[in-house]
């Protein structure tokens, strides 16, 4: 295991459900919450979990959609006991995104999950509705939302939980793409990653290293993209 570097503890690396992951997300965020001495819980005694994107989660139409879909309702359904306090402690959910409010906007509410309509260069909204979230646990979906949102998260609560949801390692992705292009057999297709002497050349790449490596915890989906964080480029 690598150390997550805030906390200084072991990042934990597990192939599992959605159901197992949650476990590491509470625990590792009563351990980072720890050193503000608060707990896991703000003073409402409630885990408040938010998601940032640049959509609304279509569960109905891509896959991705399924999967943050599905991580909301994890958050929804979930409850623990506070480290510090020993109470029962209960997940309110909230979406930010920079997408105009749709039809899966308001499943998301039917669901119970308040969702805001923010852009990430509106500093003075995006701090006040940070203030109403309160958030202990953040996932951002996609590098892309990790750059955007990050920042205001770690100026305004910096003690709060990041993770990062890849929704695949999107420059291995165009990796294999290009290589469908050049006429690759599926072996090769399936075990090619990236050589490091081609990443300084491509500015996506580094993006989303950079993420990564400002990121408490990082959800990948395959084996083959935890092995080539971890082994290639020593995450």
């Amino acid at each position: 295991a690598t150390r997550c570097p805030r906390t200084r503890g072991p990042r934990q690396r597990r192939n599992g459900c959605l159901e197992q992951r949650a476990c590491i997300f509470v625990a590792a965020a009563n351990s980072a919450t720890g050193e503000g001495a608060r707990g896991i819980s703000g003073s409402e005694g409630v885990l408040s979990a938010v998601c940032f994107s640049t959509v609304w989660p279509e569960y109905s139409s891509s896959a991705a959609g399924v999967r943050t879909s599905k991580l909301i309702d994890l958050f929804l359904r979930y409850t623990c006991s506070d480290n510090f306090s020993g109470n029962e402690v209960a997940t309110r959910v909230s979406y930010i995104s920079t997408a105009k409010p749709n039809e899966f906007t308001n499943e998301l509410e039917k669901r119970g999950v308040r969702t805001f309509h923010l852009l990430p260069n509106r500093e003075e909204e995006m701090a006040q509705a940070l203030k109403q979230i309160q958030p202990t646990v953040c996932i951002f979906d996609r590098f892309t939302a990790e750059e955007m949102f990050s920042w205001h998260v770690k100026q305004a609560f910096p003690h709060a939980l990041r993770i990062l949801d890849t929704q695949d390692v999107h420059f291995l992705r165009a990796h294999r793409q290009q290589g469908m292009k050049e006429g690759w057999d599926m072996k090769e297709l399936v075990t090619s990653i990236p050589p490091l002497v081609d990443i300084p050349k491509q500015q996506p790449t580094l993006r989303e290293l950079a993420a990564i490596h400002r990121s408490d915890l990082v959800l990948l989906v395959s084996t083959t993209e935890v092995s080539m964080l971890v082994e290639r480029f020593q995450i």
